[in-house]
């Protein structure tokens, strides 16, 4: 549709070259659409920036996550080692408990 308009302003200026009405239309709706060819570069830019941001986002959080899940990780492998030592101390002292018993007795 918009390139017929153009078709018919060119035809009609072929025709009559002098045609100042068509000259002038043809003059504006070139420059009509080039600004709407800007705008809508203008809308496809802003919205090309607008994901890239929201990706962005999106991959910081991600990486957050991550980040506090290996946090959360690390914080229950120390727990289990530190209840382990002291699963590992009680025996100990159990074992040298009994040890002084037997050597008391004997």
């Amino acid at each position: 549709e918009v390139n017929g308009v153009e078709e018919l302003l060119e035809e009609v200026l072929t025709r009559e070259p002098s045609h100042v009405g068509a000259m002038c239309a043809l003059a504006n709706f070139r420059w009509q659409s080039r600004g709407h060819s800007r705008r809508m570069r203008q809308k496809l830019a802003r919205k090309d920036l607008l994901q890239k941001q929201h990706e962005k986002q999106q991959q910081k959080q991600a990486n957050c996550e991550r980040k506090l899940s290996q946090k959360l990780h690390l914080r229950i492998l120390n727990e289990r080692l530190l209840a382990s030592n002291l699963c590992i101390r009680d025996h100990q002292r159990e074992r040298e408990a009994d040890q002084e018993e037997t050597e008391e007795e004997e």
